[in-house]
């Protein structure tokens, strides 16, 4: 069995840098379709983000994870 390669980061940090560079992106483009696809994604990010914070249920139970490896 292959094992999975360790996290680095959590997930309320790929969200939150997710959503930085969606809006780096969206500040370099002029009014578009595609910008406002760019925002609209760093905004999921970042209510995701915001919902880990908030909800507990969503984090993982790190002693279930080691237990099972």
């Amino acid at each position: 069995m292959m094992r999975r390669p360790a996290r680095s980061w959590s997930c309320k940090q790929r969200w939150d840098e997710e959503a930085k560079a969606c809006r780096e992106l969206a500040d370099k483009l002029v009014r578009c379709p595609e910008r406002e696809a760019l925002l609209e994604k760093a905004r999921q990010a970042e209510t995701a983000s915001s919902m880990y914070r908030r909800l507990p249920g969503l984090r993982p139970n790190l002693r279930l994870i080691k237990s099972r490896a």
